[in-house]
């Protein structure tokens, strides 16, 4: 999905080169391991997969919407950003807040 040269500059941390596969029908997935252990995993749900927007979410009272980031984008403030782009959804995990962010903007910006 991303490159791990860029994955590493957009969380801050070195990453490794990501592992693609297909999770399920219509959900592809990036895992990106690190020397920390912590890494960086993305996972794109395309029309087929069935998941909605209100299954991504869960509608915690700690999920916070974030702005500037696809059609609509929530975190969980700790490891997890849901993007929904056009008519693709995005997750997003990584202890790096803002790391998330620049991933999930780089993103939907290349699913366009």
């Amino acid at each position: 999905m991303l490159p791990a040269d860029q994955a590493s500059s957009l969380v801050g941390q070195t990453l490794s080169v990501g592992v693609s596969s297909t999770i399920a029908t219509g959900q592809d997935q990036c895992r990106y391991g690190s020397d920390s252990g912590v890494g960086l995993t993305v996972i794109v749900y395309q029309p087929s997969s069935g998941v909605s927007w209100s299954i991504l979410v869960d509608g915690s009272s700690a999920d916070q919407p974030v702005s500037g980031v696809g059609d609509q984008a929530e975190t969980d403030g700790v490891v997890e950003l849901d993007v929904q782009a056009g008519d693709r959804l995005i997750a997003v995990q990584s202890t790096s807040d803002t790391g998330r962010i620049a991933v999930a903007q780089q993103l939907v910006g290349a699913l366009k």
